[in-house]
C-alpha cells in the first residue's frame, strides 16, 4: 500500500492552491506490444490540490478493480503484485490532445507516423468513445479522414516529435500531446 504520509507531503510541495492536475495510472506492463490498457486504470483530470491524495489512492485502487484484473487474465498477464505508477501533472487545458503512433500500427508502416487527435481534451479519445480527426504523415504526403483542425506547424513539431522518440527508442511509441495556444505538451508514451 502507498505510504500516505510521503504522498501528503509530495501534494503539498508540488501541487499549488490555484492549479489543477491531471492524476494519470501507468502500470508498469501496460502498453506493451501485445497490450494496451486504454481506459482499464483511473484517470481523472482537472483535480484541485485538496482532492490529489485522494485521487492518487484511487489510481492505485485501479489496478485492482474487476475491469483490470479481467483484462489480466483475459490477456494472460499476472494478478499478484501489480505495480503501478501515477503520473501527477499540472493540467493542460487543452485546445487539442490526441494520441501520435511513431509508425502506422495498422500497417507497421514504420516511415508513417499516424496522429489522432479531437478537439479540446483527449480523454474520450483515449477511452475509445469518439474518433476524432487521423492523419497520416509520411514525408510530404499528408492524408486527413475527418475535419482538418491542426495547422501545419503543429502537425511539424509532431511529426518532429515523433522522429525523436524514434531516435530515443528504437521502437513503436504511442504518446498521447495536448496542444494549447499552439504549444505541443508530450503527455505521456
Amino acid at each position: 500500500p502507498p505510504d500516505e504520509e510521503k504522498l501528503k507531503l509530495i501534494v503539498k510541495c508540488f501541487c499549488k492552491k490555484n492549479k489543477l492536475y491531471a492524476v494519470r495510472s501507468s502500470a508498469v506492463d501496460e502498453d506493451s506490444e501485445s497490450n494496451s490498457f486504454a481506459g482499464v486504470h483511473d484517470t481523472f483530470l482537472n483535480v484541485k490540490k485538496e482532492e490529489v491524495l485522494e485521487k492518487i489512492l484511487e489510481v492505485v485502487k485501479s489496478a485492482h478493480s474487476e475491469k483490470a484484473l479481467k483484462y489480466r487474465k483475459d490477456n494472460k498477464l499476472t494478478t499478484k503484485d501489480i505495480k503501478i505508477a501515477v503520473l501527477l501533472q499540472e493540467m493542460v487545458d487543452a485546445d487539442y490532445a490526441g494520441v501520435l503512433n511513431t509508425i502506422n500500427p495498422v500497417t507497421n508502416n514504420f516511415s508513417e507516423t499516424v496522429i489522432s487527435v479531437t478537439k479540446g481534451l483527449g480523454d474520450k479519445l483515449v477511452d475509445g468513445s469518439v474518433d476524432g480527426t487521423m492523419y497520416y504523415l509520411e514525408g510530404k504526403k499528408k492524408e486527413v479522414r475527418g475535419e482538418d483542425i491542426l495547422c501545419d506547424k503543429i502537425l511539424n513539431k509532431l511529426v518532429k516529435l515523433a522522429d525523436e522518440l524514434r531516435a530515443k527508442t528504437e521502437r513503436f511509441q504511442d504518446c498521447e500531446f495536448a496542444v494549447k495556444n499552439n504549444r505541443v505538451y508530450f503527455l505521456q508514451s
